[in-house]
């Protein structure tokens, strides 16, 4: 879903009733449930809650507007964590483990900012489409 589109939305419908810290009817608890949904956004995905069918309807409305924006401000929430794999995850298609990969090959921001897209592509899993996203990226930064 994270390299599909630019901004991927998991909506998901449900009660949301909690009691105690568990949520009722399953079998985990309201923080592990946060905690996932905070892996998916770690990873690019905005995770969106709603209580029913009318409440769906309407936020569906309600993001259609926000992300027909050509600028919104949760574009620019960092995900939890390196600071760097945060600024990386801005790329359109860099999720957390391709941030990785190029700090690893790289070592720093500073040179993955300089790099060319023919660098860019010998760090694990950066092709050539990624690689020219990345370059584009850093050299909008600079004008």
């Amino acid at each position: 879903m994270c390299e599909e589109t630019r901004w991927p939305i998991l909506l998901v419908e449900g009660k949301w009733q909690q009691s105690g810290g568990k949520l009722l009817g399953v079998q985990f608890t309201w923080e592990q449930a946060w905690n996932q949904m905070q892996t998916l956004q770690d990873m690019g995905a905005r995770v969106q809650l709603t209580t029913g069918p009318e409440h769906t309807v309407q936020r569906i409305l309600e993001l259609a507007e926000y992300y027909s924006k050509e600028y919104h401000p949760s574009a620019a929430r960092a995900p939890a964590g390196d600071a760097r794999i945060a600024a990386l995850s801005l790329v359109y298609g860099v999720d957390k483990i391709k941030a990785q990969s190029l700090l690893t090959h790289f070592g720093s921001l500073l040179h993955i900012a300089n790099a060319l897209p023919v660098e860019l592509e010998e760090a694990k899993g950066i092709g050539p489409v990624l690689s020219e996203r990345i370059f584009q990226f850093f050299l909008s930064k600079e004008k």
